[in-house]
């Protein structure tokens, strides 16, 4: 035996005995079999309702959740009523947990969620509609679901990736000491995100078109726009999830090899991006009722942004997206 095949071997024998956490060692590490794990579980399947669904009298999809002491409003009681869903809501992220709350402090803000731990739903002030509770809901159903889903999927590589990235900015960002130590959660994070959290996103998505439209006459995907064009939300963080396993292998490997990846890793991208769907240029293929949702909300994001970060280097971006989606609003005479 050769001295390169004494040392591949010993380095074989390390990473085993380490439990697999050398990279291309040889031996699955907890993560990685956690991965193939969770990513082998079959997708959920939606079911039709135990009961048919209802119209509920004088509410629409933009209609708030939460009064503004944040009690639940009586049409958000009777949809959780309807949905078999028996779950405390919050507006307060505080009442949350620890990764929500460093997610919506360090880049991740205003995202409601669902914690299937606690049975609690949040749903941050500028997402506090039925809508997004009917989205919410659907990741703490069980009544509809057919299949199994992990408890941590939908949650678990955000949980992974949320952290791992805060720390890295808060300690320079691409330039952090950290980066590499920080890399393995970043491609875990990420490939989880991609693969099982939007997975959940997307059956709850299926969970509240189907819930809205007869509850509320709009399908909840309509509110995005085309409907053909599937679901936004499940795209974006797969989309999300892939961007940061991206960067968590930039930042394990050499610099020559990383430099090669991001290049080709560019090319991919770009090719990726030419073969999806164009968002529209103008606002002419934006129904009335989203282009009057986006509105709202761009005007809820700058005035948030305005009390809390008064010097916020967003607030000229977020002023020009209010301000575009004003005038489309008033163009076509919606205001």
């Amino acid at each position: 035996m050769n001295p390169f095949e004494n040392l591949l071997n010993f380095y074989r024998q390390a990473d085993k005995k380490l439990g697999g956490w050398l990279p291309g060692g040889g031996t699955a590490s907890p993560v990685t079999t956690k991965i193939q794990r969770v990513l082998a579980e079959p997708r959920s399947q939606l079911l039709p309702p135990p009961k048919t669904y209802t119209r509920i009298a004088g509410a629409n999809p933009l209609s708030p959740a939460l009064d503004p002491k944040g009690q639940i409003t009586p049409q958000a009681a009777e949809m959780l009523k309807q949905l078999g869903i028996s779950a405390s809501i919050t507006g307060n992220v505080n009442e949350t947990n620890p990764v929500a709350i460093l997610g919506e402090r360090f880049g991740y803000l205003g995202a409601a969620h669902a914690n299937p731990f606690k049975n609690q739903i949040y749903l941050p002030g500028n997402m506090n509609t039925l809508s997004t509770l009917a989205h919410e809901a659907g990741h703490l159903d069980k009544n509809r679901r057919a299949g199994s889903r992990p408890i941590s999927e939908g949650i678990l590589g955000q949980a992974i990736d949320i952290p791992a990235a805060a720390i890295k900015g808060l300690t320079g960002g691409e330039s952090s000491p950290f980066a590499q130590t920080l890399a393995p959660f970043r491609l875990a994070g990420g490939l989880l995100t991609a693969l099982s959290d939007a997975k959940e996103e997307d059956y709850a998505e299926r969970f509240a078109s189907d819930a809205t439209e007869k509850m509320l006459g709009v399908p909840h995907n309509h509110l995005g726009g085309n409907p053909e064009q599937g679901f936004f939300y499940p795209s974006t963080l797969y989309q999300r999830g892939v961007n940061s396993f991206k960067e968590g292998f930039n930042d394990l490997v050499i610099p020559p090899i990383g430099k090669t990846a991001i290049g080709v890793g560019q090319t991919i991208q770009n090719q990726i991006q030419e073969a999806l769907p164009k968002p529209p240029s103008t606002f002419e293929d934006v129904p009335d009722f989203r282009l009057q949702q986006l509105a709202v909300e761009s005007d809820l994001d700058y005035r948030q942004e305005l009390k809390e970060n008064p010097n916020s280097r967003l607030l000229p971006r977020l002023q020009k997206i209010k301000e575009d989606y004003a005038r489309a609003t008033k163009a076509r005479g919606l205001n």
